[in-house]
């Protein structure tokens, strides 16, 4: 991690703060200050979100203790700021300055990684890169780990935000250097961003183009071999047809594609606004000096992206432009790039930004239109997906509201507690949402996914919750095959319905679809549990906890029975621990138990889970049970017996 470097101390500033990767105070003297967790996050907060460094007592307190009342918001809020200066005392800096109604961000002698990343970002100067690889050293405040919902989201959209702010700048000094020679900075840019994003084809060209320059071959051959390894691991492609945009809506100065109609008979009009849903406007954009070909190119791809979009029904494409009109900015929430890349004539590079800030939330760069139809509908689903996570954090701001998208995600965050009644709410929510917007595909699979939670949670020994959810996710998959979702919840009825290999199937496509869906990962390895494949499963999960936060107690419970599949009962009981709300695990938490030994424990939780679900039955629920894993079930079986379950 970053210690008190020269420069630092020419200016004056003996002290740093770590606020990227692992973070913390560091003190020149001793090695680390004392500046509490809590108080690093205050400091991220007002740096980044309150103008001029400045914020109310109130503003922070229910930023940082959501959940407290506001008499334990200003009492928590007191402790902090007294443990924050006896560690300014200590290290003789200073980081804020109070009032009886306001904190300021007020630094004196002391560094702050973060306003460094920030400053170095601004400038594709080599230097400034080598600033900015030196200054980021990982997520924001990574590690951190809070209950708080509204911190919780604050921090993921912060640190999504920070890390493709560090790749665009990266990527574009990279991509700067493709006619060469290539310098430094560009190897450790280029270097850094493998760490990052693996995939990413501009690195390898920049990394075995470097070597090459230098003579040393075996680097450049190792890189080569690094990439095609990459291409080869990557999910099973399909090649994907070129869509043309629809004659009611041509790009600006083009004339409409033949074979169109056939298209657009079946797909909503471009510009036509649904106010239910965010607005997105997609921009062909290339430099005034690329060729006509390039021109076109790009031309053609934002019509294929804003078709597609617009078939998938989770956004509203309200325009195609180039350039694009500053008043369609305002009326618009997002704006996707189609970029031509540098380098290569072929190569394409997509954006996504908030609108009108201008704010890069993603980016993906293809080596030519082949690779991008290639992985065309994980592309848009990495759209979708980083939309949505935008408008969940909007929504915890209290900004706006689009009824059927809002619901959705309401309903969303409701279903990750996994009881009962707020599976109830999340329905309710999803019928008012269904009947705004009946085409919605989120809105159908996660109905479906709402019923498949209650029959989980109830374990009854009717099937019709599951026939629904099956019903709904063929029609979310009629509407859009393409998206993930459908797939998904389809995958996860034909499970319960103990059609495994179906089930599997179908999650093993929608995985390949949507290869971030932390949600679809965790569903797979938890078919597989039931298939006999209990170690396969570990495997998949341990991946998912390295990309992911696994901290949702809907994940957490497909962990646990995963480990006691395992036999591990230790680590099954640890990560029902960690679940906010243990009760749907309760059966395995007692089941670990009985088998550990600890027969007063299990029957504990056994009186504790009947209190939770009376109606369960042992014998009804083995002979609806989808899992094939005999050992399972008869480990499962003994100790729910043992624990006092008939």
């Amino acid at each position: 991690m970053l210690a008190p470097n020269e420069t630092a101390a020419a200016r004056g500033e003996v002290n740093g703060v770590v606020l990227l990767g692992s973070s913390r105070g560091v003190e020149k003297s001793s090695g680390v200050a004392g500046v509490p967790r809590l108080g690093l996050a205050l400091l991220a907060y007002l740096l980044l979100d309150c103008l001029g460094g400045r914020a109310s007592r109130a503003e922070v307190g229910a930023f940082l203790w959501e959940k407290a009342d506001h008499a334990r918001q200003a009492g928590n809020l007191r402790q902090l700021l007294f443990r924050i200066r006896a560690a300014e005392i200590a290290a003789d800096m200073q980081l804020l300055e109070t009032t009886a109604t306001e904190i300021v961000l007020r630094l004196r002698n002391v560094s702050i990684d973060l306003r460094r990343f920030r400053a170095a970002t601004h400038s594709t100067g080599g230097s400034d890169v080598a600033a900015a690889c030196e200054a980021y050293s990982g997520d924001l405040l990574a590690g951190l780990t809070t209950r708080g919902e509204g911190l919780k989201s604050w921090l993921a959209h912060e640190r999504a935000r920070l890390r493709d702010e560090f790749l665009t700048a990266l990527t574009t000094y990279v991509e700067a250097q493709a006619d060469g020679p290539v310098d430094e900075a560009a190897i450790v840019a280029a270097t850094r961003i493998l760490e990052i994003d693996p995939r990413q084809e501009i690195a390898y060209r920049t990394l075995i183009q470097a070597y090459q320059e230098r003579g040393d071959a075996a680097r450049a051959d190792q890189y080569r071999c690094e990439r095609d390894h990459v291409h080869e691991t990557r999910a099973e492609r399909r090649p994907a047809p070129v869509v043309v945009l629809p004659v009611e809506f041509a790009l600006k100065g083009s004339a409409p594609t033949d074979g169109a109609a056939e298209l657009a008979a079946n797909a909503p009009r471009l510009g036509v606004r649904n106010d239910q849903l965010p607005h997105v406007i997609v921009s062909p954009h290339a430099p005034s000096y690329a060729p006509a070909a390039g021109r076109e190119l790009v031309a053609e791809l934002a019509a294929d992206v804003a078709t597609r979009l617009a078939q998938m029904r989770t956004l509203t494409v309200v325009a195609v432009e180039a350039p694009v009109d500053q008043k369609a900015h305002n009326a618009a929430d997002y704006l996707i790039e189609v970029r031509l890349g540098q380098g290569r004539a072929s190569a394409i590079q997509l954006r996504l930004l908030t609108l009108p800030e201008h704010q890069i939330l993603w980016v993906a760069s293809f080596a030519d239109t082949g690779q991008y139809f290639e992985r065309a509908p994980v592309t848009l689903n990495a759209i979708l997906r980083h939309v949505e996570d935008r408008e969940i954090s909007l929504w915890d701001s209290g900004e706006g509201l689009r009824a059927a998208y809002r619901f959705t995600l309401a309903a969303k965050r409701l279903l990750n507690a996994v009881d009962l009644p707020s599976i109830r709410r999340a329905r309710r929510l999803l019928k008012s949402a269904h009947a705004l917007a009946p085409n919605f595909v989120p809105t159908i699979a996660t109905l479906a996914r709402s019923h498949i939670m209650e029959w989980l949670v109830r374990a009854p020994l009717e099937v019709a919750p599951l026939e629904l959810a099956e019903q709904l996710a063929k029609q979310a998959i009629a509407i859009n095959p393409d998206d993930h979702r459908g797939h998904h919840e389809l995958g996860l009825a034909h499970v319960y319905r103990r059609r495994l290999d179906e089930g599997i199937e179908c999650l093993k496509r929608a995985a390949r679809l949507c290869p971030e869906g932390k949600g679809v990962h965790a569903d797979l390895a938890d078919a597989l549990v039931f298939n006999g494949q209990s170690r396969e499963a570990i495997a998949l999960l341990d991946e998912l906890a390295l990309c992911f936060d696994p901290g949702d107690d809907y994940v957490r419970w497909v962990f646990a029975g995963a480990h006691f599949a395992c036999e591990d009962y230790e680590a099954a009981l640890l990560q029902i621990k960690q679940m906010n709300n243990p009760a749907p695990a309760f059966r395995i938490s007692a089941a670990s138990r009985a088998l550990m030994g600890d027969v007063a424990g299990a029957r504990r939780v056994m009186k504790a889970s009947m209190n939770f679900n009376p109606n369960f039955d042992l014998r009804s629920w083995l002979a609806i049970s989808p899992c094939r894993n005999k050992g399972f079930l008869q480990r499962y079986t003994e100790g729910l017996r043992i624990a006092g379950f008939s």
